[in-house]
């Protein structure tokens, strides 16, 4: 006779729970910064917003289990939806609209959504093709009130309060279906569970050392698995500050950097010879902080506060980073 495998017990815990904790924690930190329009929101903010997506959704007939398509370049409002998706328990559905339009069209069907939100942007009838699923158009929130005349979701939410939703992502539950190019030019589907998601960010978060006094930056595409890892996940798990871009800047970058004390940011090969190829312009020397990152000659790093560069050794599918670390994390 074989005895049964008992595994360990993930240390996860929902959405609704991690929104409440840093509700209570830091209510006025600010949780996400959209550095293309200015926007963000804190944690007392985001707790408040995602419970009232996701009651949103239920009365549109959104509830546990069900698929729903997230179609948007990344913004703050993405952010705000997806994170109301899982609130309820649903499964966001964030296709990468880069993706050429008809294969895009020809994915839906497999996704079969039981609703489509849409960014005001977007030409969804090309995207969405002969897909009949309800769709929402949304455009800019606004903590103000001051309703965006394009937006169909964010001016018609009103205020609940978390108990008034008992519903739960559970770590078994679908949580995300997204596309790969895999080994061939046509996108494959992938769907994770939320607990292949949350033991990916702890293995993230080990690696990289991150802690909820980090500040974050992500100007890849959150349709993508590495972005999902790297930057999302860390973001729920610890409480930290994130930082998103529509795509991103090499005349920007180091402005983010040294303006948002930005401490960590994935990036890619390509990115790293486009950094490479056209550094920024060396600042004058002064004398570091204690703790503070120092580059490879060993003089301190690019602006005022020091931020250093670190390079992550590994295959061209594997991301690098930069940012300044923080006393307790060196470079790389």
């Amino acid at each position: 006779m074989y005895s049964a495998i008992i595994f360990p017990a993930s240390p996860y815990r929902p959405i609704g729970e991690l929104f409440a904790l840093y509700r209570d924690r830091d209510p006025a930190k600010t949780a996400i910064v959209d550095l293309d329009s200015g926007s963000a929101v804190t944690f007392g903010e985001l707790d408040r917003i995602t419970t009232a997506i996701a009651r949103l959704l239920k009365s549109r007939g959104v509830v546990k289990g069900s698929r729903v398509l997230l179609l948007s370049d990344e913004n703050l409002e993405k952010m705000l939806l997806w994170f109301g998706i899982w609130r309820l328990g649903a499964v966001v559905c964030p296709l990468n609209i880069e993706i050429n339009a008809k294969v895009l069209a020809d994915l839906i069907p497999m996704v079969n959504p039981a609703l489509v939100l849409w960014h005001k942007e977007l030409d969804i009838d090309v995207l969405a093709g002969d897909s009949r699923a309800p769709r929402i158009r949304f455009g800019a929130y606004s903590a103000t009130g001051d309703a965006d005349p394009q937006d169909e979701l964010f001016s018609c939410l009103s205020k609940h309060e978390a108990a008034e939703l008992p519903e739960r992502n559970d770590p078994e539950d679908i949580a995300c279906i997204v596309c790969t190019s895999g080994t061939t030019g046509r996108p494959k589907m992938v769907v994770y569970d939320h607990c292949a998601y949350w033991l990916n960010g702890l293995s993230a978060l080990e690696f990289l050392g991150l802690s909820e006094n980090d500040r974050t930056l992500e100007y890849r595409s959150f349709g993508w698995n590495s972005a999902q890892v790297l930057s999302l996940m860390p973001f729920l798990e610890k409480g930290l500050t994130l930082h998103i871009a529509r795509r991103f800047s090499h005349g920007r970058f180091f402005e983010w950097i040294e303006r948002y004390g930005i401490t960590f940011a994935a990036g890619v090969p390509t990115v790293l010879n486009m950094l490479l190829n056209k550094p920024p312009p060396r600042p004058q020397p002064h004398p570091p902080l204690e703790g503070e990152g120092r580059t490879a000659e060993g003089s301190p790093g690019w602006g005022g506060g020091g931020a250093a560069s670190a390079e992550a050794l590994s295959p061209p599918s594997r991301p690098a980073c930069a940012g300044r670390p923080p006393p307790s994390r060196t470079s790389l």
